[in-house]
């Protein structure tokens, strides 16, 4: 059956969209969402049975359907779907039906081929067209790719909305958000949530490269205010921030604005970690009242422990959130704040600012920041050794967790419990909150590979190093994460050492044939060959691993590898020493100096420095 109108016509068999003549691009369930409207005009449809009819048995959020709708009134315009609030969605183009008869199928179905291969021909030469061009004028004189091809696109995942907003009021906002931006297909299941909670899968499933940006969040309102909490997701790293606006429009124009610089700067895609900061003073200097930016270069600048500068950025943190009235930043001020204080052992300053942020947080929808900040909380009661107030802080973590529905934030929760009473001696509780961990992993059905945080703390707890060894290398054989990067470091730090200490060559030597090659395990394989005295081999695998990590901008991993090399110097040219003792006087930072003073010292680092 053919449905026409105007200069459309909509193939329900093939579940293809024409315009004069030519094929539109519809995704799958957008096509079927049209043939569900066209057969039913002036019906009222409601959200259940779009999806019903849409998705069926497939489980993904209401979003979807405010997405579809809104590529659809796109291609049509905003008068074709009405919304009628707290019932559903009636469609207005009129789309007349014809039955094709039997000997105009032939010829009907021959042009559409004709058609549909002729305009994707078309579409390929003008692709290759593009590429030539880009090619040709993209390059600068130095080679390098213009600024506009850097950008890339943003792809948006549907944005969840409260309860208390009504489908008019989602309808604008939601046309407003996804102005001038592509849609994301809903065929991986990925919603909200999934992108809050899970950004490993989400690039993994999207496939998503060092150009394009995901962006995706929560809408409420909150004291008459529109709020919108997003999350901007890129090839190396994320950005997490919260507008305050008094209406819809001041809402979307600041997301678009922040969106605009973020994506300009580079800063999502950047693989060398050394320039993020510079990244960051340059978008301060273009937008120095936008609270996100303020907020993500505290954390840079807290990351390279330049706490001074660090605290400059926090008051004027506080200076602008309350002007802008803006609670969330205030609240993450103080606990930056707070965190500062932490660091520098100073716990009665440190638990005053927490608490205050706290306080501002009550009666709020930001319970993962209340969540974070109990945790600190609960570190804090360790470090002054009072075991009850731990408990507590556990306990309210996991409950704001809880009240978000996210489950690894109470996984998080738990195993902080965990691993805090085992510091403190505490070894009920300590098993009873990693128990507590698992448990939530099985009972709902959270993918293995988070499950190595479980067998790392089994590993840590275990009465021997045999028993170690079967959980660490029970977790190295999960699917990897970045997010537990650490943990598969720590576990082949551990177990290297314990190989070593037995004289175990063969099992040591073969753990590397199952873990990817990287400048990381490229060190560890220096470590058991010079352990070896394979001098030569040694030097080989740490040389290869300096390069490497320099390559990769991994400037931790380069400090290890040239360590190791100033720790074989008498085996090397006296050059190529000097080389890696200049390396670490100039990209060490004084927490990594304090942290290896000792190997240093015994390798006359401090002595060779005094004399050259």
């Amino acid at each position: 059956m053919h449905y026409y109108f105007e200069k459309y016509y909509f193939d329900d068999d093939t579940f293809t969209l024409y315009q004069n003549d030519k094929p539109i691009d519809l995704k799958s369930n957008e096509a079927k969402l049209l043939a569900l409207f066209i057969k039913n005009k002036d019906k009222i449809l409601s959200k259940d049975r779009i999806l019903d009819e849409v998705w069926g048995e497939q489980v993904v959020s209401e979003q979807v359907v405010f997405q579809n709708i809104s590529h659809l009134r796109r291609v049509f315009g905003n008068g074709a779907i009405t919304t009628f609030s707290k019932k559903g969605y009636v469609w207005q183009l009129s789309f007349e039906p014809k039955e094709l008869k039997n000997e105009e199928k032939a010829p009907v179905q021959l042009m559409n081929k004709w058609y549909t291969s002729s305009y994707y021909l078309y579409s390929v030469i003008t692709l290759l067209l593009v590429i030539i061009f880009v090619l040709f004028f993209g390059l600068s004189s130095n080679g390098s790719l213009s600024n506009k091809q850097l950008k890339g696109q943003v792809y948006v995942i549907p944005f969840s909305f409260s309860e208390a907003l009504d489908e008019l009021q989602v309808d604008r906002i939601d046309t407003l958000l996804t102005r001038n931006k592509l849609f994301q297909s809903d065929d991986h299941g990925i919603d909200t949530d999934v992108v809050f909670r899970y950004s490993d899968k989400v690039r993994e499933q999207t496939q998503l490269n060092n150009t394009a940006i995901l962006l995706s969040g929560y809408v409420s309102q909150l004291d008459e205010q529109m709020v919108v909490e997003y999350k901007l997701l890129g090839a190396e790293r994320e950005w997490h921030g919260y507008i305050l606006a008094k209406n819809e429009a001041l809402m979307t124009n600041a997301l678009d604005k922040t969106i605009g610089n973020v994506q300009s700067s580079g800063y999502l895609n950047e693989p060398n970690s050394a320039l993020l900061a510079a990244k960051l003073q340059l978008l301060l200097e273009r937008q120095p009242d936008d609270l996100s930016v303020i907020y993500h270069l505290i954390k840079q600048e807290i990351t390279h422990q330049n706490f001074d500068v660090a605290r400059a950025l926090i008051e004027k943190l506080l200076i602008e959130s309350k002007l802008q009235k803006n609670s969330p930043y205030t609240a993450l001020a103080l606990y930056l704040k707070g965190g500062i204080f932490h660091q520098q052992h100073a716990y009665q300053h440190a638990e005053r600012y927490y608490k205050q942020a706290l306080v501002l947080l009550a009666e709020t929808p930001y319970s993962k920041v209340a969540h974070n900040i109990e945790l600190a909380l609960a570190w804090l009661a360790y470090a002054q050794h009072n075991t009850s107030q731990l408990q507590h802080h556990i306990s309210n973590a996991s409950e704001h967790a809880r009240q978000s529905g996210d489950v690894l934030s109470e996984v998080k929760a738990q195993t902080t419990g965990s691993i805090l009473s085992h510091k403190l001696g505490d070894l009920v509780n300590r098993y009873q909150y990693l128990n507590t961990a698992k448990s939530l992993l099985i009972a709902h059905e959270i993918e293995q590979a988070h499950f190595a945080v479980i067998h790392y703390h089994l590993a840590l707890f275990s009465p021997s190093k045999v028993e170690a060894e079967s959980y660490f290398l029970k977790l190295l054989g999960l699917n990897k994460l970045a997010k537990y990067q650490w943990i598969y470091e720590s576990s082949i730090e551990d177990l290297l050492s314990w190989y070593i200490e037995q004289n175990r060559w063969e099992e040591a030597i073969g753990l590397f044939k199952t873990q990817p090659e990287s400048s990381f395990n490229l060190n560890q394989k220096a470590r058991v060959l010079r352990a070896q005295q394979d001098f030569r081999g040694a030097i080989q695998a740490a040389k290869q691993a300096f390069d490497s990590a320099r390559l990769s901008y991994e400037h931790n991993n380069a400090l290890h590898s040239a360590l190791l090399l100033y720790q074989m110097k008498p085996y090397m040219n006296e050059l190529k020493v000097i080389e890696y003792q200049n390396y670490i006087k100039i990209h060490a930072s004084k927490f990594w100096i304090e942290k290896h003073r000792i190997e240093l010292s015994e390798v006359g680092y401090f002595d060779d420095l005094a004399v050259n």
